[in-house]
């Protein structure tokens, strides 16, 4: 018999880390951080499970919430592999890596959190699996990874325990991502643990915004302000970089465009070494000699010190800074010299988790702290959720209803509540679960 355990991201966007306990071991599926509201709820020096008792990792994708503990779980004697692609691993170690820089900087965890030696374990455990590649991980235990679509190397993961098979959705991209190819969507399994991020929200598709993005940012600059958007460096600076590249070649824009990381450079490389994982559009454009990701007037700033000249320039500007929910990284220090200028915009891109000062932002907060200091909000706020990485209902339930082989029981998980309930209602499977935290299910 196998059974699932929940031990992250029952009922919140954070945390990710789900086992499954069979006769053959216990294979975990991500390990990441809690953030934001489930930091306050959750502890992310606490596994609630003993680490040394599992056999396998299988790891999704490289964002912090999925892979951010695992360097943890080998401080805590973890000694077997790591599964996923080898975009994953790559982006990973920068992830990682930055995560570190924020977490001192701001919290001062980072020894306990992300101890290098503990990442370097990680790294040289890590074993590379293709996509659509059955890869045996444990002894009647195999793996099938699946192109999400949410990030690159982004993996759905198909566990295949003898004769029984779960699904583990990972986060499910949305339709039309640049860069990505769209979800790859699988045949069908026994049991599936299925995200549920945007289950509330009926439609969002990467088309629909962009004039309004595109206006905003165009009359932002033509006013003498400065465009600031707020950015994880792996996978949404380089998909909003994309838009920004199309925008000022068609409407042959002069002004700079920076990119305030410091890792920044090499998530590019990294992307620039598995562009093979690129969709056609993407392809194409490379091919005829335009890189989305180098283009004229963009600027990739590295240390401190450029960081601190280009908040002092008085020229109209547009910066994608390091930091997607204003909790940490440099964009902290670009909306505490900008958001009380008028003039200036600070444009959300993507799922703000409660708690954090993107949150805030996007809800109208007219006056904001930041470190010991009180600003007033002055800048124009955008929010752009229809730029997360995450499909919408209408992706995740066409997701799950084209498997032919339907799942026997259905586990939300990635969600609020609200955003559960409403996904449960439209997807018409009368076995759908709302995930607990540490609840054991027999999956017989």
């Amino acid at each position: 018999m196998i059974k699932y355990i929940n031990y992250g991201g029952a009922d919140g966007v954070t945390g990710a880390c789900h086992m499954l306990n069979t006769e053959f071991g216990n294979i975990l599926l991500d390990c990441g951080l809690f953030q934001g509201r489930d930091r306050k709820i959750y502890s992310n020096l606490e596994m609630y499970f003993d680490p040394r008792e599992v056999d396998a990792v299988v790891l999704s994708h490289a964002h912090i919430d999925h892979c951010g503990r695992i360097p943890i779980l080998y401080e805590m004697g973890y000694r077997g592999k790591v599964y996923g692609t080898e975009a994953t691993k790559l982006l990973s170690e920068i992830v990682l890596e930055e995560s570190s820089k924020i977490f001192e900087e701001f919290s001062g965890e980072s020894y306990k959190l992300f101890n290098l030696e503990n990442v370097q374990m990680f790294l040289d455990n890590y074993v590379k699996v293709d996509y659509g590649k059955t890869t045996k991980i444990l002894d009647n235990v195999f793996i099938e990874l699946f192109d999400a679509g949410h990030l690159l190397g982004s993996a759905s993961i198909l566990v295949k325990i003898k004769d029984k098979s779960v699904f583990y959705s990972g986060d499910i991209g949305k339709l039309n991502t640049p860069i990505l190819k769209d979800p790859e969507k699988i045949t069908g399994a026994d049991y599936a643990i299925i995200e549920s991020t945007y289950g509330s929200l009926e439609k969002h598709e990467s088309n629909e915004f962009f004039d309004e993005f595109k206006n905003i940012i165009i009359n932002t600059l033509k006013r003498g302000g400065k465009c600031i958007i707020p950015s994880s460096t792996v996978g949404k600076m380089q998909e909003i970089l994309y838009l920004i590249n199309d925008i000022f070649e068609e409407n042959d824009l002069k002004y700079k465009v920076y990119i305030d990381s410091p890792m920044s450079s090499k998530v590019v490389d990294i992307y620039e070494k598995c562009k093979y994982l690129y969709d056609e559009d993407a392809q194409e454009k490379l091919n005829n000699g335009d890189n989305p990701l180098d283009f004229t007037n963009l600027n990739y700033i590295i240390t401190k010190e450029e960081s601190i000249e280009i908040q002092e320039n008085e020229e109209p500007y547009v910066v994608l800074s390091a930091g997607g929910m204003c909790e940490g990284g440099r964009v902290i220090y670009h909306l505490r010299k900008q958001i009380d200028n008028p003039k200036n915009s600070i444009i959300l891109v993507g799922n703000q988790v409660h708690g954090t000062l993107g949150c805030r932002l996007s809800k109208g907060s007219k006056e904001i702290k930041i470190f010991k200091d009180k600003f007033k909000v002055k800048a124009e706020i955008y929010n752009f959720p229809s730029l997360s990485g995450h499909g919408d209902r209408n992706t995740i339930v066409d997701y799950v209803c084209s498997m032919n082989k339907k799942p026997k029981k259905i586990f939300l998980v990635h969600g609020d509540r609200k955003n559960q309930m409403d996904l449960r209602e439209n997807l018409n499977f009368k076995n759908v679960e709302y995930t607990k935290f540490l609840k054991r299910y027999e999956l017989k």
